[in-house]
């Protein structure tokens, strides 16, 4: 029986990307670097590993790197210690909510936040317009839609029914 439905916020419900990149331009003008918007709209869903490669590209060190991240953590953090692609932040929600993974079903806008819904046992609908190229091969995907409207109407409206 469905019980809870978790939205990704990020890019799904709100558009936080530009709270993001403001933190990681002004975290690398702070270490005498700059990026262009091309590269921070590319980083958009990645996840920490990607994106450390490509500031590292800019700024040249890890201690630069970590230096911008604590910056740019004065914009945007998260609440559990792992970061998607870890499934902590599902973990914690369905704990908090006391629901049970095979009860929820998780809404996601990036490849990353699938796999952490996927990590935590959770079914997932890919939430996206953009193209994207991925291979998910799990039970626990349900699939890509183009909106909210339409995992609605095609998972949702009879579960919650």
């Amino acid at each position: 029986m469905l019980e809870l439905v978790i939205f990704d916020l990020d890019g799904l419900l709100v558009n936080s990307e530009e709270i993001y990149g403001k933190g990681w331009k002004i975290g690398l003008e702070k270490v005498g670097a700059s990026i262009d918007n091309e590269t921070l709209e590319n980083m958009i869903g990645n996840g920490t590993s990607t994106n450390t490669k490509i500031i590292l590209d800019i700024v040249k060190s890890m201690e630069k790197v970590n230096e911008v991240r604590k910056i740019r953590e004065k914009f945007y953090f998260d609440c559990v210690e792992n970061i998607k692609p870890k499934p902590d932040i599902y973990l914690k929600t369905l704990e908090k909510m006391n629901v049970k993974s095979n009860n929820a079903i998780a809404l996601e806008d990036s490849i990353t936040g699938v796999k952490s819904a996927i990590a935590a046992k959770i079914k997932v609908a890919l939430v996206n317009t953009k193209k994207m190229d991925f291979d998910i091969d799990s039970e626990y995907f349900l699939g890509k839609f183009n909106d909210l409207e339409e995992v609605y109407k095609k998972i949702l409206k009879d579960k919650l029914n």
